[in-house]
């Protein structure tokens, strides 16, 4: 079978090492050999050649980093600790230093001295969203779930193309009332930048099932079928009487477009058991919906949307929802695969050609969402808001 690839290659260097560059050929080999060893599981085995070239070579960062990683992972915390307080000082220091650095000083029990080095790290690279994850992971164990979503939001905003963040979020705002719209699309979002993942891409996929399966119902009163879908705490708006200005937020749209699509549905379906095939048909009525009455309101601050607009343009849409969700529904893709196998071939190829990217143009980042809204006076923002209501009508 083949498999989507390239959007996770892509990510991937970001935690790769800087190559070791004044180092005499011996010794590149030598350092090779022994992150080989560490990466097969045996940093025992590696620690003699990296004892050996840390002494001769003081100064070289490379060399610091993977004995200190050796030494992680032989959960030699204290000496990690005490090695990278001095490394995070080096001219060639990488955000990776200190992520290791918070790393074993949270291990050693010390939670709010790690956020402080996470963020020494961040001032230094702005950008490195894994730090922000770090702080927000800080914040989960202490249960402190609002610090850590904001944290988790604010890596999404710096480095969007990373994985994890949208991960992490998405469990969190899935327990929520109030946002999980917001963690089916960071749901999707994680599968995409990081398919070969396979625990996460199920996690994610049996989570994005159960959300949907959780809050709809369909009810028959007085020979009516009617539909009911609870994603979002209201179809809000937000208004700014001084500059006759308003926004549509987005939690709202995108369950108006779900209710008008299940209320579509129910005309044959009288119940929604979540079958791969229903989800397929549910979100691809999100996607129309949110074209043909939304506009595409939220542009490229939305990107899930008009990249899903793609796959279904494209005519992959249906190999696209058994990619999402048949890691966790592995019966029911395996059956659809037996007789479907050229479909889903075509849409990985069509996808590696093409992968799903963010950047700070393309996003889907809750911090990012309006950047690109179509701007509304209120009496515009109002009639918007009223098209959407009618959609479940």
């Amino acid at each position: 079978m083949k498999k989507l690839i390239i959007a996770f290659i892509a990510i991937a260097s970001s935690f790769a090492p800087l190559p070791a560059k004044e180092l005499p050929p011996a010794a590149i080999e030598q350092l090779k050999g022994a992150i080989g060893l560490v990466d097969q599981g045996m940093a025992e085995a590696a620690m003699l050649d990296l004892d050996a070239l840390a002494k001769e070579y003081p100064d070289d960062y490379i060399v610091q980093y993977e004995r200190l990683f050796a030494l992680y992972h032989l959960e030699k915390y204290e000496e990690v600790a005490a090695g990278a307080k001095k490394l995070i000082k080096h001219k060639d220091a990488t955000p990776v230093v200190f992520q290791m650095y918070g790393n074993v000083v949270d291990i050693l029990g010390k939670p709010k001295e790690a956020i402080k080095i996470y963020k020494k790290g961040l001032k230094r690279f702005p950008d490195a969203g894994y730090l922000y994850l770090e702080i927000g992971n800080v914040h989960v164990s202490q249960n402190d779930y609002a610090a850590a979503l904001a944290s988790f939001n604010k890596g999404i905003d710096v480095q969007p193309d990373f994985s994890s963040n949208y991960y992490r979020a998405g469990l969190l705002y899935l327990c929520t009332e109030e946002a999980k719209v917001w963690g089916l699309v960071y749901a999707e979002t994680s599968i995409l930048l990081n398919p070969d993942n396979e625990e996460r891409h199920s996690h994610m996929g049996m989570a994005i099932h159960n959300c949907f399966t959780d809050n709809i119902s369909i009810e028959q009163t007085d020979g009516k079928t009617e539909a009911k879908i609870s994603l979002a705490p209201s179809r809000g708006i937000s208004l700014n009487p001084e500059e006759d200005a308003g926004v549509v937020q987005f939690p709202g749209v995108y369950e108006a477009c779900a209710l008008g699509t299940l209320t579509k549905m129910t005309v044959v379906d009288k119940e929604f058991t979540g079958s791969i095939a229903q989800l397929a048909e549910l979100r691809k009525g999100i996607v129309e919906s949110y074209f043909s009455t939304a506009k595409n309101y939220y542009g490229n601050a939305m990107y899930l949307l008009p990249f899903q607009k793609k796959v279904i343009d494209a005519g992959h849409w249906e190999a696209y929802n058994y990619f999402i969700f048949g890691q966790a529904f592995s019966e029911e893709f395996n059956e659809w695969y037996s007789n479907n196998s050229d479909k889903f071939n075509d849409f990985v190829d069509w996808y590696n050609n093409d992968p799903f990217k963010l950047d700070s143009t393309h996003t889907v980042g809750i911090d990012s969402i309006y950047r690109d809204c179509e701007r509304l006076n209120t009496i515009g923002t109002l009639m918007f808001h009223a098209n959407l209501l009618k959609l479940s009508e």
